[in-house]
């Protein structure tokens, strides 16, 4: 657990679904909580475009305004493009 000043929220990494639904289950936000696997998916769009703080910052809040997880995200418009969307 940690506190981003980019995303001005407290956020959770997590190895995978089952520690997130713990996490959740102990009272975290679910949208604060980044997996293993959606780390990865940023990791590898950064690298391949960075990605701004600002741009992060958008997605954290589309991520929990409409409820959407990045690899849904990624499987909707193709994570090659996913900073295009921010």
């Amino acid at each position: 657990m940690v506190y981003s000043e980019a995303l001005q929220d407290t956020i959770f990494f997590c190895e995978d679904e089952a520690t997130k639904a713990a996490l959740v289950e102990a009272g975290a936000d679910e949208w604060s909580i980044y997996t293993k696997k959606e780390l990865r998916l940023l990791i590898e769009q950064h690298r391949r475009k960075p990605i701004t703080a600002a741009e992060l910052l958008q997605f954290h809040r589309a991520k929990r305004t409409f409820c959407v997880r990045i690899e849904e995200w990624c499987d909707a418009i193709g994570c090659g493009r996913l900073s295009a969307h921010f």
